[in-house]
Parts: C-alpha cells; sequence; structure tokens
C-alpha cells in the first residue's frame, strides 16, 4: 500500500486553525467598532421644559421694592417716579413666562432693547414710546412699566443724608461722558470713570438730597455708597486635579488624587 506523506494533513490543520482565529479575531473587531460607534450615537429623549415659577407675576428688587403686576406698580413717592420719559427711556417687561429665545427676539424686532433682567420673568428693555406699545401688544406679555428711579437705588440710601461718596452704574450701551455731565450739574465731583465694555459706572462725591435727580437720569441703571475694595480669597489655595497649567505649585497643580 502507497503511503501518503502526513505534512499536507499538518499543513491543512494550520491552515485551518490561522482561518479560525482569523475570522473570531476580524469578529471581535467588528463589535468593538459597532460598540465604538454606538456610544457617539445619541437618541432623542424629549425635550427640556423649564418649571412656572410660584410666584410669576411678582417683581421683586434688591432695594427690598416688591410688588405683583396684577395689582399694579408700588406706592411710590413724587420725588421717585415718573408718568413718563421724554423720548427713549427704560421699561420693564413682564412675560408669562418661562422665559423663550423667540419672545426676545420679537421684542427687538418691535424697537426694544433688551439691557437686563429682574425677578420674575421680567426684562429691561431700553424703548421709545411707540416701541413699548407694540411690545405692549405681544400675547406673551404680561405687564409694562417705567423703570422707575426708586428701583434704581439701593435701600440705606433712601434715607441717607449729609454729603457722601456714591457708585452710579451705568446701562452699557449708553454715553458714560453724557451722564457724568448730567451728575456733574446737579453738584457732585465725579471722581471716577469706569468706561468698559462689561461696566459703565462713575465714583461721584456730593449731597445725598440730590440722589432723586440723579435716578431719574434714563441712563442710571443703580445707585449705591462706594465701599473700599477689600481683598477676597486671598488665603485660598486652587486645587485641581491635572492639567490646568496655570495654577500654583507646579505645572499640574496639587493632585486631588493619584
Amino acid at each position: 500500500m502507497k503511503k501518503h506523506s502526513a505534512f499536507p494533513k499538518f499543513l491543512l490543520a494550520i491552515i485551518a486553525v490561522t482561518v479560525l482565529f482569523t475570522s473570531e479575531a476580524r469578529s471581535g473587531y467588528d463589535n468593538r467598532q459597532a460598540a465604538s460607534v454606538n456610544i457617539h450615537r445619541h437618541r432623542n429623549v424629549g425635550y427640556f421644559v423649564p418649571k412656572l415659577y410660584e410666584n410669576p407675576t411678582t417683581i421683586s428688587f434688591s432695594n427690598g421694592i416688591t410688588f405683583d403686576t396684577r395689582a399694579g406698580e408700588p406706592a411710590l413717592t413724587d420725588e421717585f417716579q415718573i408718568e413718563q420719559y421724554d423720548g427713549i427711556g427704560y421699561y420693564l417687561v413682564q412675560v408669562t413666562g418661562p422665559m423663550l429665545r423667540s419672545w426676545k427676539q420679537e421684542i427687538s424686532a418691535s424697537g426694544g432693547r433688551i439691557s437686563g433682567y429682574i425677578p420674575n420673568y421680567t426684562l429691561i428693555v431700553r424703548a421709545d414710546e411707540k416701541a413699548i406699545l407694540k411690545i405692549r401688544e405681544k400675547s406673551f406679555v404680561r405687564w409694562t412699566g417705567i423703570f422707575q428711579p426708586a428701583y434704581k437705588l439701593s435701600e440705606p440710601l433712601f434715607s441717607a443724608t449729609g454729603t457722601a461718596k456714591i457708585i452710579i452704574q451705568i446701562f452699557p450701551s449708553e454715553d458714560i461722558y453724557a451722564v457724568s455731565r448730567k451728575v456733574s450739574n446737579y453738584g457732585f465731583s465725579v471722581d471716577d470713570v469706569t468706561d468698559h465694555v462689561l461696566v459703565k459706572r462713575l465714583v461721584a462725591t456730593g449731597n445725598l438730597s440730590v440722589l432723586p435727580k440723579i435716578a431719574r437720569i434714563p441712563e442710571v441703571l443703580w445707585i449705591q455708597r462706594w465701599s473700599r475694595p477689600e481683598t477676597c480669597n486671598n488665603n485660598i489655595q486652587w486645587v485641581v486635579q491635572t492639567g490646568w497649567q496655570s495654577s500654583v505649585p507646579g505645572p499640574e497643580g496639587w493632585r486631588i488624587w493619584k
């Protein structure tokens, strides 16, 4: 009987095992590839809907003045309120809430410039009388009113007397030097002017009895007593994990864990 060499069978066995391992390796690679793709595939699970405030009709200022727009404006003294602007001024526009971007776009399209926010759901809007009338007719607008001088004063200044140094914050879009001249006309000496894209303010010294007149200047946003600047957070250590090159000490800062 003719004997066959064992080499071809051995070779076939090696080829079979190689094909098996190659197939399994390829299958594992494909699974890993699919997994890596799936982790970056996001599903639409819905939309976030903010919850309405419990008191959506309330407007509150940091000086303690609070009122419900359903009952109208609070009782203010004559020296701290005005009936109307002579041209462009600043108004409060309370919307039904929660605030939507499209509402702000409609206010801007109607001629108003949004310049700030007061809780709850109230925008400070720069506008003339024609524009504010158009804004008032919007379906999402609950109430509009003048940004009264009384809303601009810190609480201690209502009863303050004598001569003192104050800080007067100006709306960012306004000409601070024009406001400075108005403040000087009321007898205040302007000690410092900050004219920056992020903040505009005057530091001035004068008789506090004329504060109602300064608060009536439409471009004025806020008035408070001047206080000497103090260093804050000068005894703390900025702790990070890694990678914040500007932290001290070392190029990576203190490690929280290793």
